[in-house]
């Protein structure tokens, strides 16, 4: 892996972003949809469910949820190339009664171990625009770094995580497109994720490149006259037959 934690991206989690209701909803209707597929198994067999870009393990819970609710067994495997978010979701996991084990890695260790152009993407780019010009303001010895190449901004299309998925072996995937209504609070929160703070950002300190993005999000919302952004969230279900 190509990242580097310390005591400093420690303090920038996607917890915050996660803990908002629409991101527990979206992601309950996810698995629920997911089980659905379950359901022509016997429950007596125990089944393997991966769970990628898992993060501090929000929605892990949710399928370990799910599953004790259905009266499965299940071996659940979380892939994040945050160790300390895998450490968060390790400890998430506590109480549960679930096998549950956590790996660091992204999309591209899927096959060594075995997530459009809209108003939100609008959105974005004069959000990220107002927090560069803010840091430019208030830090003026802060500078971008064209070199950086962070995680976060490796956009891949619906079409290739699909590509990807078959070539390591799951031949039934589905996706969906979920429209949904985040809020400039939400947006704000994920502004202080380290990986994304290093993707919108590349190069700006942790510190900076948090209030810069906290600051411009509002300013960005106000100019557009919105308080909530539609976003339209990719769904995928792989599964192996």
């Amino acid at each position: 892996m190509g990242l580097t934690e310390t005591e400093e991206t420690n303090k920038f989690t996607f917890e915050a972003f996660a803990a908002h209701p629409f991101y527990t909803e979206v992601n309950r209707t996810l698995v629920q949809q997911a089980l659905a597929h379950l359901s022509s198994r016997s429950a007596e067999n125990p089944i393997t469910i991966v769970d990628m870009a898992c993060g501090t393990g929000a929605v892990t819970r949710l399928i370990a949820e799910e599953m004790a609710h259905q009266g499965r067994q299940v071996h659940l495997i979380g892939v994040d190339p945050s160790a300390e978010a895998l450490r968060r979701a390790q400890k998430g996991m506590e109480g549960l009664g679930v096998k549950a084990e956590f790996i660091q890695g992204d999309a591209d260790d899927l096959p060594s171990i075995f997530h459009d152009v809209d108003m939100a993407f609008f959105f974005y780019r004069l959000w990220t625009r107002r927090a560069v010009s803010w840091l430019r303001k208030e830090h003026p010895d802060v500078h971008l770094s064209r070199e950086a190449k962070a995680v976060a901004m490796q956009w891949l299309t619906p079409e290739e995580y699909v590509a990807s998925l078959k070539e390591t072996g799951f031949n039934q995937v589905e996706t969906t497109n979920q429209d949904v209504l985040i809020s400039l609070d939400a947006w704000r929160d994920l502004g202080q994720y380290w990986l994304f703070i290093e993707g919108a950002l590349p190069g700006v300190p942790l510190a900076q490149g948090a209030s810069a993005l906290e600051n411009a999000v509002y300013q960005a919302g106000q100019e557009l006259g919105l308080t909530e952004v539609a976003r339209t969230w990719l769904q995928i279900i792989a599964t192996k037959a």
